[in-house]
């Protein structure tokens, strides 16, 4: 009777010994080998499957976690690119005292197809651009990226705001295999008179506040998401 208590409780004791140091987070000991086929054997059995299985788990978190901060860091960089292409120095002009123009830009997730621009066309009209790119991440902050550019290049060449954006929408609207598209409100403000022109694609109206406080919208024009299809039109408010 005493040589089987010690033959049950010496593996009980190696076992508990075990099980402690895999407590302790170290999962590359392997657990001892108990002969027999009786409880004890089969609990060994057990740790040692557990074992096995909290190692490659452990591994394959590990790998997950490494891969996860990969991506965490890639779309925190194109979320800095993305930010870098809209202005956010302001007053943007500080040697004019004609206008003030501010500007705020949050995504929703890292990074989206949100955007604005401005910029001078020459010395007496402002130009400014207000869109949103279909869906949210990267593709559509590249779809973002190639509007602004388009819209940048085609806005040295036409200052109607009607004209600007059926071009727009022919050169996005070609060799699209993403059927992506993007909605954008562009004006083209002349400081000298205030007179502001305007067209939409299928952008919501923005909001005028007067002087005596009224807020109301500006009056919708006709026009479509930009990118759909070729040869659209765009009518022109004032």
């Amino acid at each position: 009777s005493l040589l089987i208590a010690r033959s049950i409780t010496a593996s009980l004791a190696k076992l508990e010994a075990a099980t402690r140091t895999l407590g302790a987070g170290d999962l590359d000991t392997p657990m001892p080998t108990i002969p027999g086929d009786d409880e004890v054997a089969h609990l060994a059995t057990a740790f040692e499957t557990m074992r096995t299985e909290l190692r490659a788990y452990t591994q394959e978190l590990q790998q997950t976690t490494a891969a996860k901060e990969r991506i965490e860091s890639e779309l925190q960089i194109a979320r800095t690119i993305q930010m870098s292409l809209v202005p956010k120095t302001f007053p943007p002009f500080p040697d004019r005292d004609d206008f003030d123009l501010y500007a705020l830009l949050e995504p929703a997730r890292e990074i989206g197809g949100d955007f604005y621009d401005f910029f001078m066309i020459d010395d007496e009209h402002l130009g400014v651009v207000i869109g949103d790119v279909s869906g949210k991440g990267v593709p559509a902050a590249l779809f973002m990226a190639v509007t602004r550019t388009f819209l940048k290049a085609l806005w040295r060449e036409e200052h109607a705001p009607g004209t600007t954006l059926a071009r727009l929408n022919n050169e996005l609207a070609r060799d699209n295999d993403s059927s992506m598209f993007a909605t954008l409100f562009c004006a083209i403000i002349h400081l000298d008179t205030g007179v502001c022109r305007y067209a939409s694609g299928g952008h919501n109206p923005p909001f005028i506040v007067h002087d005596d406080r009224r807020v109301s919208q500006v009056p919708r024009v006709k026009g479509t998401a930009i990118g759909v299809f070729p040869g659209l039109q765009f009518t022109e408010g004032e």
